[in-house]
């Protein structure tokens, strides 16, 4: 518009040249009316060849003169607008408003400038308008001069660069995310945001005095050379660990992208504390190593079933429970299966599919597993669902293997103890070898040098039980006269 200024200016010089023509030529035998109009053709030819509409109103606000493009802004052709007032070609509160801007020209003998938004035509328009009085010789206002340009493509643009200098402040400065602008020739802060002011305990006109160096407790050097990176265009998040005004430290993750004002180029950095992270981080890792050094002292090693895609992890601590080598294992699901017996592999199904169904709470079971060298190891697998998928289907197992063959080698080995013990036990309850036994009494010594009645010891070491009788012999000596009789009754049966 300071163009458009510019050429109304020599308008209006062009206006007081010919002003001061006309009256010139206003003498004996002619007036000033007759003067404006043999210098009109002149007049208007300058004004033809105006970029911008051109318009004269007299005193009484009558449209007197107007310029091709004046008609064409307003899409009348200079029949319909010579001779009209505003209240004729315009709505009745555009038309007063043209009206009073004209009466205050006029009567101040101020110009006057306005850009606004006018619906004419079924279309929206902006235009710039200055208008000027025209004055004569003898300081008589009789009309006005308005240069009218039509500047909606340059107000559109203005205001949509406003808009999005109104979206950058409040993206950049309303953001709950830290943010900074960085010179990378030296470090220092060009801009921060209320978020990074409260991150930093420091107020924004502090910080703007500041180095990027001032904040890195890495080193004033550590932090240009980072800032170097990122103008560099280093593609990945970069990790620092910055001060507060507290003292405190705090690991943080620089995001960046370069920005540009004119020929100067600056870093603009989104600031993320990942102090949490990093502590959460520390606490896994050391969980993990924990994790690995109980594993390890147990020989236990780890597996992980995807029940969606089938495969089984098995973590590298198969290689010293087996033999096998890692990558033969790694996730291959069939050739873990292959390592199981076959025998034992039903067993092995069924203690899945019961945790699987909600059977049982967790699997265990013993099975054996063929070795890298061809043997079979015993060896216990316990486990649990760790995972359902959003229908509350199980999608993944976890679980250990521990080699329990040496806990099965002494089981069996306190079977054969036990069998053998057993069988002792049965062989002591039968009697052989040698017996010391009296010769008279027919009494036993045992073990401890006791010596006990025949049928006692009999009776004690064998499974033997005793009925009482007599011999015959013993019966005629003991009882004659009984034994007498009962062979004579013996005798006189037939």
């Amino acid at each position: 518009m300071q163009d458009s200024t510019v050429e109304m200016e020599r308008l209006r010089a062009r206006v007081r040249e010919l002003e001061g023509q006309l009256a010139r030529a206003g003498g004996p035998g002619g007036g000033p009316m007759d003067a404006i109009g043999k210098r009109m053709a002149v007049f208007e030819a300058i004004l033809q060849r105006a970029p911008y509409g051109v318009v004269i109103k007299d005193a009484d606000m009558r449209f007197r003169l107007v310029n091709q493009r004046y008609c064409e802004l307003l899409g009348l052709s200079r029949e319909e607008l010579l001779g009209k007032n505003s209240a004729e070609l315009f709505p009745p509160e555009l038309a007063r408003g043209f009206d009073e801007e004209d009466r205050r020209v006029m009567e101040t003998q101020e110009p006057l400038s306005r850009t606004s938004s006018v619906f004419f035509g079924g279309r929206h328009r902006w235009l710039r308008v200055h208008k000027s009085p025209i004055v004569d010789a003898n300081g008589l206002v009789y009309g006005v001069l308005a240069a009218v340009m039509d500047v909606t493509e340059r107000q559109v643009y203005k205001l949509a660069l406003e808009e999005s200098q109104r979206r950058y402040h409040q993206l950049f400065e309303t953001n709950c995310a830290m943010k900074m602008i960085i010179d990378p020739a030296d470090g220092s802060i060009l801009d921060v945001n209320q978020a990074a002011c409260a991150f930093y305990g420091y107020p924004r006109y502090v910080l703007l005095t500041m180095n990027v160096g001032d904040l890195c407790a890495d080193g004033r050097r550590e932090a240009l050379e980072r800032v170097r990176r990122l103008a560099e265009g280093c593609p990945l998040p970069l990790e620092a660990r910055h001060l507060l005004a507290s003292g405190q430290t705090r690991d943080v993750e620089l995001h960046h992208g370069p920005v540009s004002h004119g020929a100067s180029l600056y870093v603009y950095v989104i600031i993320h504390d990942i102090t949490a992270r990093k502590r959460a981080e520390l606490a896994l890792r050391h969980s993990e190593e924990r994790l690995e050094l109980a594993l390890k002292g147990a020989g236990m090693a780890m597996w992980d079933h995807n029940l969606q895609s089938g495969e089984i992890f098995v973590d590298e601590r198969i290689q010293d429970l087996l033999g096998h080598n890692y990558a033969d294992v790694g996730h291959d699901a069939k050739f873990f299966w292959s390592l199981v017996l076959p025998e034992d592999a039903p067993l092995m199904r069924q203690a899945i599919d019961q945790n699987l169904t909600g059977q049982s709470d967790s699997l265990s079971c013993e099975l054996r597993l063929r070795a890298a060298g061809g043997d079979y190891r015993w060896v216990q697998v316990t486990g649990r669902v760790v995972a359902r998928d959003e229908a509350g289907k199980p999608s993944r197992m976890a679980g250990t293997l521990l080699d329990i063959s040496r806990r099965k080698s002494a089981e069996q080995e306190r079977e054969r103890l036990i069998a053998e013990l057993q069988t002792a036990l049965a062989q002591v309850r039968t009697l052989s070898g040698l017996l010391p036994i009296c010769s008279h009494c027919k009494k036993i010594r045992d073990d401890q040098g006791y010596w006990n009645q025949l049928e006692a010891y009999v009776a004690r070491h064998s499974n033997a039980e005793f009925t009482h009788s007599i011999c015959p012999e013993c019966a005629a000596k003991l009882y004659p006269e009984i034994y007498a009789r009962k062979r004579g009754d013996q005798a006189e049966k037939p």
